[in-house]
């Protein structure tokens, strides 16, 4: 995906592949359980309510998973909308 030729991309991605490691996983997916690891790996704050609608953001279909590209794309839409608010 051409997110991840940018510097959240990158940081995004590598978040990913940090708490998948940590998690044992063997695929490109984690399960939504793992969304707060994700957040706190990129350095972002979210809770409850929050949580939950970004993490629905990401997990479109409710299937409980997170993929690698979905996650790169939020971080990095998230990032886009930060920027936006500073201007």
């Amino acid at each position: 995906i051409e997110e991840l030729s940018t510097a959240p991309g990158k940081k995004a991605a590598k978040a990913f592949d940090t708490v998948l490691a940590d998690a044992d996983g063997c695929t490109t997916t984690l399960p939504s359980s793992q969304f707060e690891a994700l957040v706190d790996e990129v350095g972002e704050g979210f809770h409850g309510d929050e949580m939950d609608k970004q993490l629905a953001a990401i997990d479109k279909n409710d299937q409980g998973n997170i993929t690698r590209n979905a996650f790169v794309r939020w971080y990095c839409s998230l990032v886009d909308q930060g920027d936006d608010d500073d201007g």
